[in-house]
C-alpha cells in the first residue's frame, strides 16, 4: 500500500509540473497561458491587438490571466484530490 501511495504522489508531481492552463479573447486578440501556481508563462498579441486600446489590452491581460489562474486551480484540485484521498485512506 505504502508503495502506491508513493507512486500516487510521484504522479501527481509530474503532473503538477507540467500543468498549464490557457485563456484567450473571445477575437483572439490576446492569449495567456499559465502554469500550476497562476504564473505568467506566455503572453502572445495577435495582429487583432493592434486596434485595441492599450488600456483595454492591459485589461484583457489582466481578465484572462485570473481566468487562466481560476482553470489552473482547479486542475491542481483535480490533481491533488486523489493524493489526499489515498493519504486518508493509507492512515
Amino acid at each position: 500500500a505504502q508503495d502506491e501511495s508513493v507512486r500516487i504522489r510521484q504522479a501527481a508531481q509530474a503532473q503538477l509540473e507540467a500543468l498549464t492552463a490557457t485563456a484567450a479573447s473571445r477575437d483572439g486578440a490576446v492569449t495567456v497561458t499559465v502554469d500550476g501556481s497562476g504564473a505568467l508563462l506566455a503572453l502572445r498579441f495577435s495582429s487583432r491587438a493592434e486596434d485595441i486600446p492599450r488600456a483595454r489590452l492591459a485589461e484583457l491581460v489582466l481578465s484572462l490571466s485570473g481566468e487562466a489562474a481560476a482553470d489552473a486551480s482547479r486542475q491542481v484540485r483535480a490533481v491533488v484530490e486523489p493524493v489526499t484521498a489515498a493519504g486518508r485512506a493509507a492512515r
